[in-house]
């Protein structure tokens, strides 16, 4: 067990000392190719037992925790570039093995006891000059016996105040066009998304 750290301060209103790793620097002078910036891999240990019961080494990633203000946040962004296209993030679960099944993928908030629990959103920015990124929610083919998976969205109860979700019924349609699909009430928006249309009552 090997552990590495910034270094620990006791005085009043100081910080922590901080941990930066970064890749090296491409900075060639070559007219072509002036070098990439390097890359930082960070892997789990490898199992090399034969049995089903060694597993591979974890990835935790945590923010600090406070024990009166604010618990320290993750911000995972991508590379920003000055004249090409800015990186991509990329987060997934590998393929399973002959007999297993591939892990999920897990996106929520913590719970809260007084206040309220965290949001979790999915936007995409604007373009100045092109067009905007799309939102898509699919599910993958089943090739063999299996069902096809189902996409499944909905709203929050109140235990406290019943009758009190912010969205009565979400209305999933597999639909050609989706204005005329569904018998809906006027001005009811409706948003069609990879043959799916999601039509959410007022």
């Amino acid at each position: 067990y090997e552990r590495g750290g910034g270094g620990r301060t006791k005085e009043s209103a100081q910080t922590g000392g901080k941990v930066a790793v970064q890749g090296g620097e491409g900075s060639s002078s070559h007219s072509q190719d002036e070098g990439n910036g390097g890359d930082i891999a960070i892997i789990g240990g490898e199992a090399k037992g034969k049995s089903l019961f060694d597993n591979g080494g974890n990835l935790n990633l945590g923010g600090g925790i406070a024990a009166h203000g604010y618990g320290g946040s993750i911000s995972i962004k991508y590379g920003f570039s000055n004249a090409q296209s800015s990186g991509s993030i990329a987060v997934g679960s590998k393929d399973a093995g002959l007999s297993g099944v591939s892990e999920g993928l897990e996106l929520y908030t913590g719970s809260a006891a007084i206040g309220s629990s965290g949001h979790v959103t999915m936007d995409t920015r604007n373009s100045t000059a092109g067009d905007t990124g799309d939102i898509v929610l699919s599910v993958g083919t089943s090739h063999e016996r299996g069902e096809g998976g189902g996409v499944h969205i909905s709203a929050g109860n109140s235990i406290g105040m019943p009758n009190a979700s912010k969205l009565d019924t979400v209305i999933m349609v597999l639909v050609v066009d989706c204005i005329y699909q569904q018998p809906m009430a006027i001005g009811t928006p409706c948003l069609f998304v990879n043959t799916l249309c999601f039509c959410v009552p007022k």
